[in-house]
C-alpha cells in the first residue's frame, strides 16, 4: 500500500504529532509499505530525504515564528533564541493569533498543497492521512480528496473548534470555526482520536457517525532502565509541556506550594519545553528543577527515579495528554492535579488505585496525600500491547482498507 501522510509536525519535532506518526510512518515503512509524507520545514533538514524508510518532503512552515526564526531546532524546542523569542512570543499570542484564520498553519497551506498535487499525480496513493493539529493539514486533504478520490482519514490530535476551546479568536471566528471543521471532518472517510469523550464530542457537535478511537502510543516500548538517582528528600516530577490556556503550570504550583510547607524537603523536577511565559515565575522557586526536553529513554530513566510523577489535568474535560500512556507505563505513583470535576486522564486511567486526584485549592488534601503514599502498595498491572506500535498501527489499516 502506499500511503501519503500530511503532518506538519515530524520528526525532528519534540511534538506529540511527531512522535506518533513518525513511530507509525517508519513502523509501516519497515512492514513494506511505501509511505511518504509532506511535513513543515525544520532548519538543519534538507526539503526531500529518506527518513528511516519514509520519504519525507518539507515545505512552508508550521508557525508564523518558524518562518520569522529560520524553524531552528534546539534543545528546549523549535525556537529563535536570543532576547527577542520573548517579544516574539508576546506578539503572537497578543496580535497574531487574535487575527490569524484559521490558524498559524496558513503559512503552509498553498506549498503543502501544490506539493500533495505533485505527489499525488505521481504516486496515486491509496490512503491519504491528515494529522491535526494544525486544522489546515485537513484542509490540504479536503482538497487534494476532492480532485482525486483517494481515500482519506483525518487524524484528530486535538479538535480546533470545541466550543469555549477554538484554537482561534472565537469572538471573532467561533462560528466559522466549527462549520470549517465540521465540513471537514464530515468530508473524511475515516476520522480517529485518543479518546471516547472527545469522540462523542465530535458526534455530538458535528453528527458524526464514523468517529473511530484509537488510543495514545507507547514507543518506544517499554524497557528495563537504570533509574536517575536524585538524593535526599521527596522528588516529583512532571514531564510534558505547560502552555495557556489548556494546562498552565498556576494550578500545579498552587499545590506544590501546600505540599511544601508540609514537606520542606520536596523538589520539583519538571522535564520538557519552558514557555517563556512561566521562566520568571519558575526561577521564583529554588525547590523546582527544569531539566528541559530530554529524549524518551532519560525521561523514563527520570520516571523510575521519582517518589511520584505530577499530572495536569486539561482545561477541557474531553482532551487526553497523550503521555497519560508514559505515566501508566512507568509504575510509578501518581498525583493528578485536577481543576475540573471530572477530566479524561481518570476516566482513560486502568488502575485507579495508583492515581491520587487532587483539586490545587484543597490544602486538606496534603495530609490525606501522604497517608496515600505512605500507604501506597506498588505496583499496578500495565499490559504493553494496548499501546504499542503494532497494535497502533494495525488500528490505523483497518480503518484505511475497511469499506466505507
Amino acid at each position: 500500500m502506499t500511503v501519503l501522510i500530511l503532518s506538519p509536525w515530524y520528526a525532528p519535532h519534540a511534538h506529540p504529532r511527531a512522535h506518533r506518526w513518525t513511530a507509525l510512518a517508519e513502523y509501516w515503512a519497515a512492514v513494506g509499505h511505501r509511505v511518504v509524507v509532506i511535513a513543515a520545514r525544520v532548519g538543519g533538514e534538507p526539503s526531500v530525504g529518506e527518513r528511516n524508510g519514509v520519504d519525507v518532503h518539507r515545505c512552508g512552515y508550521v508557525r508564523v515564528a518558524d518562518a520569522l526564526t529560520g524553524a531552528r531546532w534546539s534543545h528546549d524546542g523549535l525556537s529563535g533564541g536570543g532576547p527577542g523569542q520573548g517579544m516574539l512570543t508576546r506578539f503572537y499570542r497578543k496580535a497574531w493569533k487574535q487575527l490569524v484564520y484559521p490558524d498559524d498553519a496558513l503559512l503552509w497551506f498553498r506549498p503543502a498543497r501544490a506539493l500533495a498535487r505533485r505527489l499525488s499525480a505521481a504516486l496515486d496513493p491509496d490512503a491519504l492521512i491528515s494529522v491535526s493539529l494544525p486544522l489546515t493539514a485537513h484542509r490540504v486533504a479536503f482538497s487534494i480528496q476532492a480532485e482525486t478520490g483517494v481515500r482519506w482519514l483525518a487524524d484528530v490530535g486535538d479538535p480546533f473548534a470545541l466550543p469555549g476551546y477554538e484554537v482561534c479568536n472565537r469572538h471573532l471566528y467561533g462560528r466559522m470555526a466549527r462549520h470549517l471543521e465540521g465540513s471537514l471532518l464530515r468530508a473524511a472517510a475515516a476520522v480517529v482520536v485518543t479518546g471516547h469523550q472527545l469522540a462523542a464530542g465530535l458526534t455530538e457537535i458535528y453528527g458524526l457517525n464514523r468517529v473511530s478511537v484509537i488510543p495514545p502510543l507507547l514507543h518506544p516500548e517499554v524497557s528495563v532502565q537504570p533509574p536517575m538517582h536524585f538524593g535526599p528528600g521527596l522528588h516529583v516530577g512532571y514531564f510534558g509541556a505547560l502552555y495557556p490556556p489548556m494546562r498552565t503550570p498556576l494550578d500545579m504550583l498552587r499545590f506544590l506550594e501546600q505540599w511544601r510547607r508540609y514537606r520542606s524537603d520536596l523538589v520539583c523536577h519538571l522535564f520538557g519545553a519552558v514557555d517563556p511565559e512561566y521562566a520568571a515565575l519558575f526561577r521564583q522557586h529554588p525547590w523546582l528543577r527544569v531539566h528541559g526536553q530530554v529524549d524518551r529513554l532519560e525521561a523514563r530513566r527520570a520516571m523510575a527515579g521519582m517518589d511520584a510523577l505530577l499530572s495536569v489535568g486539561n482545561a477541557h474535560p474531553v482532551l487526553l495528554p497523550s503521555k497519560v500512556v508514559e505515566y501508566i507505563a512507568s509504575g510509578r505513583p501518581v498525583v493528578h492535579i485536577q481543576r475540573l470535576a471530572w477530566d479524561a486522564v481518570m476516566d482513560f486511567w486502568p488502575d485507579k488505585a495508583s492515581i491520587y486526584r487532587v483539586h490545587p485549592a484543597e490544602a486538606a488534601a496534603v495530609v490525606a496525600l501522604e497517608a496515600w503514599l505512605r500507604d501506597l502498595e506498588q505496583s499496578h498491572v500495565y499490559h504493553a500491547d494496548s499501546y504499542g506500535i503494532r497494535t497502533v498501527a494495525e488500528a490505523y489499516m483497518q480503518r484505511l482498507t475497511e469499506n466505507p
